[in-house]
This record gives structure tokens, C-alpha cells and sequence, in this order.
């Protein structure tokens, strides 16, 4: 992908390693993690892409404003230290992202943004968000992970609650036993087959 800097074009470093493979009978999910080397200015044009006009006049006009700042915000913690953000994609399609943070100091998984949606002109990808916190909870039972932490948004309670997520003050988490447990169920629901040692592949929305 090129952008324009200064009237220059110029190739900028934006690459992701595929980390896992999400099968549904309805579609194939490419789970990819971003690069860290990637440049703000590329991050800038990817919350265009995954949030153009046509896809936010889906929104009410009072939450169009609250996702655009939502999804600004998740891809700028990529860059920061010891996030991780993986990208959900259909086709070399944007379709869903997540960010989080892996603290094995406090050996908790904090989960700071996570978005899907309808990529232009597709179908409606089926337990999209599903996928992505499923990968997590196969990064906590990976890396033995005892708890998992966020605080929701967007009146997203009620779809955590039933990925096995408990209110606690004003975060709500899931622990190690839990995570196992939903991992089991989301097996009825799709099939994720974690790559190993993947290559870093360029982006080419």
C-alpha cells in the first residue's frame, strides 16, 4: 500500500503474521497479528479502511462520532508496549480487530479495544467478535494466563456475560477454569487452528 507524505510516495513498513485460521461453515477467518513496526501515518489510513462512511451511516448519528474516536483510539495502542492487536480478515478484508495487553507480572490478559463489523459489500461474518476473544483465551491457556480483564462499552455487556465474563467493580473478567470451559463450547461453534511460526505477509486492503 502507498500514501502520499510531503506530495512523496513511499512504501510504508505495515506487514501481519498470520497466528490462526477461524472456520465456519458460512466463511475462513485469517487471524493476523499487527506488526509493531507499523507507522502512525499507515494507522491513520487503516481506521479509514475499516471504518469508511458507508459502513458508519449503519450507526446512528450519535454513535458515528464514538466509533470513529473508539476505533482511532484501539489502533493507536497498538503501538504501545506489550500491546497486542490482531486483525480478523475475510479475503484480505478487514472485518474485526482486537487489542490487548499480556501482563505476566499481574499474570492477567487486559483486553483494551475490540471491534467487528460488515466489511463493504459481504456478508455479515457470523460470531466475528466470538472469534476474536477466543483467540485470547487461547493466548491466556497458551501462555498460562490465569485471568482475563476488560471494561466494556458500547452497551457490550450482555456479549461478554455470555462469553463467561463476571462484573467486578467496574471491569469484568473470566478466570483460568472459565476459560477452558468457553474455549470447549466455542468448539461447537467454529473451528480456530492456531499457525505456527507464520510468516509476516503485507497488508493489502
Amino acid at each position: 500500500m502507498q500514501v502520499s507524505n510531503n506530495n512523496n510516495k513511499y512504501t510504508p513498513h505495515f506487514q501481519a503474521i498470520p497466528v490462526a485460521k477461524v472456520k465456519t461453515p458460512q466463511a475462513e477467518i485469517t487471524l493476523l497479528q499487527l506488526d509493531k513496526k507499523a507507522d502512525n501515518t499507515i494507522l491513520e489510513n487503516l481506521q479509514s479502511l475499516f471504518l469508511p462512511d458507508n459502513i458508519l451511516d449503519r450507526f446512528p448519528n450519535t454513535l458515528k462520532s464514538a466509533m470513529r474516536e473508539f476505533m482511532k483510539n484501539a489502533l493507536a495502542s497498538v503501538s504501545k508496549d506489550g500491546v497486542k492487536g490482531v486483525l480478523s480478515a475475510k479475503d484480505g478484508v478487514p472485518t474485526g480487530l482486537v487489542t490487548y495487553k499480556v501482563d505476566k507480572s499481574e499474570n492477567a490478559i487486559y483486553i483494551d479495544y475490540l471491534a467487528s463489523w460488515v466489511p463493504e459489500s459481504a456478508k455479515k461474518i457470523k460470531n466475528n467478535g466470538k472469534m476474536l476473544v477466543d483467540h485470547v483465551y487461547q493466548e491466556a491457556i497458551h501462555s498460562g494466563i490465569s485471568s482475563i480483564t476488560l471494561t466494556p462499552g458500547f452497551n457490550s455487556l450482555m456479549f461478554y456475560k455470555k462469553l463467561g465474563f463476571k462484573p467486578s467493580s467496574s471491569t469484568i473478567s473470566i478466570d483460568a477454569k472459565e476459560i477452558k470451559e468457553q474455549v470447549q463450547k466455542l468448539k461447537k461453534t467454529f473451528l480456530y487452528e492456531k499457525i505456527n511460526y507464520g510468516k509476516s505477509i503485507d497488508l493489502k486492503f
